[in-house]
């Protein structure tokens, strides 16, 4: 009788802790950054850019990757039904905070929001910015045998460097910047966009790879299937036995990697895709999990 209970209880054990998972928080892998747009809307990092009453402060997220995905029109943004919610502040996205140092401490000068700039007021005037970035995504544990599954928001959030003391002298001008040239073509012949002007999302092809798994390719294109260049593109191991890379998309929209192990494996890669710092639509990041072999004694 004594066995029946413990095994009772040790399947009753099992249950529950089946259903725990530490929630998989995004990670920032670079920090925010506040830069200063001028009159010809050119932008420049501050610090060492001196903001001036009247500027415009764009906020810049550095880089943060999340899994689940921290995109609000992603299908694992809400809850769905049979999952229990555990708590944490939604909803999921990037939202912007923006405060005022004085001598006295931090005042909040422009609340949480998905919006990432800030004018600056006569009130700013002799004193600091300081940018505050949160990424939230809904992250899920695996549900366990009896369907039981727990979710919550997780959130993360990082610090940008303070600007130097905001200047009181109106906003220096400059004279109108000349028109840009038309992207240049592929090799492909269809035209190539910067990633700082892709505005809806950034779209990761299945690899390319050698025949050995020495060698591995993306291509980055936007949602009407534009090659995107100047992307920036970071792969990683989950097993954490490949050091992580990050290479910029070529006028193609391609980026290659070099892969390389003491023994034959198969890599789990996590690929990220993102603009570069300062574009105006952090948000449109991709994510994608790929599977390659690799051989350690073989001929690409």
């Amino acid at each position: 009788m004594l066995g029946r209970c413990t095994l009772v209880a040790s399947l009753a054990l099992a249950l529950v802790f089946a259903s725990r998972s530490e929630a998989a928080r995004p990670v920032f892998f670079s920090a925010p950054a506040t830069r200063v747009v001028a009159v010809d809307s050119s932008q420049a990092p501050a610090p060492p850019a001196v903001p001036h009453v009247g500027h415009r402060l764009w906020g810049d997220n550095g880089g943060v990757t999340c899994d689940p995905s921290c995109d609000p029109r992603s299908p694992d943004a809400a809850q769905k039904p049979g999952q229990t919610f555990l708590g944490g502040q939604g909803p999921v996205g990037q939202t912007y905070e923006f405060y005022r140092r004085t001598q006295a401490g931090y005042v909040l000068v422009r609340p949480r929001s998905p919006d990432n700039t800030y004018v600056v007021q006569p009130a700013d005037a002799g004193s600091q910015i300081l940018l505050k970035v949160y990424a939230t995504n809904f992250d899920c544990a695996y549900p366990r045998s009896d369907g039981y599954q727990e979710c919550r928001y997780s959130t993360t959030s990082a610090d940008a460097p303070l600007t130097p003391l905001v200047d009181s002298a109106p906003v220096p001008t400059a004279p109108a910047a000349a028109p840009s040239a038309p992207p240049p073509a592929s090799p492909g012949g269809v035209g190539s966009i910067p990633a700082s002007e892709v505005t809806d999302k950034l779209v990761i092809s299945a690899p390319t790879v050698t025949s050995c798994g020495h060698r591995i390719a993306f291509r980055i294109a936007d949602a009407r299937g534009r090659p995107v260049r100047d992307a920036v593109v970071r792969i990683s191991d989950r097993a954490r036995a490949l050091r992580p890379q990050t290479r910029a998309t070529d006028i193609g929209g391609s980026a290659s990697f070099m892969v390389a192990a003491r023994k034959a494996r198969t890599f789990l890669l996590v690929v990220l895709a993102a603009p570069p710092a300062g574009s105006p639509a952090p948000w449109v990041a991709a994510l994608r999990r790929v599977s390659v072999a690799y051989r350690v004694s073989c001929r690409s």
